[in-house]
């Protein structure tokens, strides 16, 4: 799993790298958050976050017994994120609330992930790396692991975060409505090898900036976003035109989302 994780963190970094402003995300001093002294913090958040991260384990493991085959709404780390979410969420039965944050107003409970949480895997990534090369001929063109070989550990650690998680809750679909922060795109590839059922809702325009759609499905606001993502890739993710979600124009967009 370790190995399979750093790999996949690298391929999601990858993929991230042309997007608008991601060059600068990662042109930092290269020696930042290498050697003995980070792997000691990072070993010691881990303890320091060993009993939440049981606590959560705990919660999941509880949600799996009360709402097997949830629906899983990731409200992200903004508002705009959470409101196309929320404004479909009523329309949905069995439905669980996530966030990196506190949503305001939300009509039920929010389960609120902080990333530091997410990232209490870190310390396992200079291992995960060595296995790798052990196991693998190491790929060197990643654009991103040879700007910055150490950039990767809060992607595999949320990426590991995720894969554990979502093997607790085994929900049935999981919602989102930002799919290129590389938080949220860690969630929908732990789904996506996970075997489960991912679908993005369109919160605001698109560009062709944007990474590749790895989604299940998606509702886009119309043939301009849809052209954007063509320009960059769709993988096999089934597309609906569906008219701008947070306008409120909700009925035949709940029809849909009901027959996934």
């Amino acid at each position: 799993m370790l190995p399979s994780t750093f790999r996949m963190s690298i391929e999601l970094l990858d993929d991230l790298y042309d997007c608008a402003g991601y060059r600068s995300a990662i042109a930092v001093n290269k020696k930042k958050g290498s050697g003995t002294y980070s792997f000691v913090k990072e070993l010691a958040s881990f303890f320091r976050n060993f009993g939440l991260l049981i606590n959560i384990g705990l919660q999941f493991k509880r949600l799996a017994a009360d709402k097997p085959q949830a629906k899983l709404f990731f409200l992200g780390s903004t508002i705009n994120q959470a409101k196309v979410l929320l404004s479909l969420s009523s329309f949905i039965e069995n439905r669980v609330f996530f966030s990196t944050m506190d949503i305001k107003n939300s009509p039920e409970e929010t389960i609120v992930i902080p990333n530091n949480l997410k990232r209490s895997f870190s310390w396992l990534y200079n291992l995960a790396v060595v296995l790798y090369r052990i196991s693998n001929k190491f790929s060197s063109n990643s654009k991103v692991y040879n700007a910055h070989p150490v950039k990767p550990k809060n992607t595999f650690s949320e990426l590991f975060f995720w894969r554990i998680a979502l093997r607790l809750i085994k929900p049935k679909i999981i919602c989102f409505s930002n799919d290129h922060s590389h938080s949220n795109r860690s969630l929908m590839l732990a789904a996506k090898i996970e075997g489960i059922t991912t679908l993005y809702l369109q919160h605001a325009d698109i560009t062709e900036k944007f990474p590749r759609l790895i989604t299940s499905y998606a509702f886009l606001d119309g043939k301009k976003a849809l052209k954007c993502l063509q320009a960059r890739g769709i993988d096999d993710c089934k597309v609906y035109l569906t008219g701008p979600l947070r306008m409120n124009q909700l009925d035949q967009k709940s029809n849909n989302l009901r027959n996934i």
